[in-house]
């Protein structure tokens, strides 16, 4: 699934049921944020579905339980995955990511994300603080308020836990809102 390509045909399908959008002159100081913010939450809903189908359909668990099998997580841990479970992953992020960025065009026209080095900002500071962390032996939970928002490497560690009353738990990416 191309994001691109289900963002178009949204964007397609929008305009032949409502018509053509209208021009709306918001200021890119408002629709950056909203397109930047909007990527990660697309993203993240899209991984947490295909991680909760993984999961809790038997023959895709049968794909993802290799990840689980470490006794130890480490950096390596996050690549410890099958191909089918790859493509899931790939799939559902791209249909949330085009079936949202195909609304906020039709909505706003095309815009993208605030980008630094070619990632979305947020996705940029996660990965260069907590993201490396998720797959390794430091507890470091995220508390309070934020704690249901962003996902810490703490929430990760219970997802890997092998106590039954941690399974199917944290399953966003970086995110811990759809878990809710």
């Amino acid at each position: 699934v191309s994001s691109a390509a289900t963002a178009g045909l949204i964007v397609f399908a929008l305009t032949r049921i409502f018509g053509p959008p209208t021009s709306t002159d918001v200021p890119l100081y408002v629709v950056l944020p909203i397109f930047t913010v909007a990527q990660v939450l697309l993203f993240d809903l899209g991984y947490w579905i295909a991680h909760r189908l993984m999961h809790e359909i038997p023959l895709l668990w049968e794909f993802h339980k290799p990840h689980h099998a470490a006794e130890v997580l480490t950096p390596a841990t996050s690549a410890r995955s099958h191909p089918v479970d790859d493509l899931l992953q790939m799939n559902f992020t791209a249909a949330t990511l085009g079936i949202g960025f195909g609304v906020l065009n039709y909505i706003f026209g095309e815009a993208q994300p605030l980008r630094l080095l070619e990632t979305n900002v947020i996705f940029f500071i996660y990965f260069a603080t907590i993201f490396h962390l998720r797959h390794s032996h430091i507890w470091l939970p995220i508390r309070g308020w934020l704690g249901y928002i962003i996902q810490s490497p703490a929430h990760h560690h219970i997802h890997h836990s092998d106590d039954p009353r941690h399974y199917g738990k944290n399953l966003g990416f970086c995110l811990s809102i759809w878990d809710w």
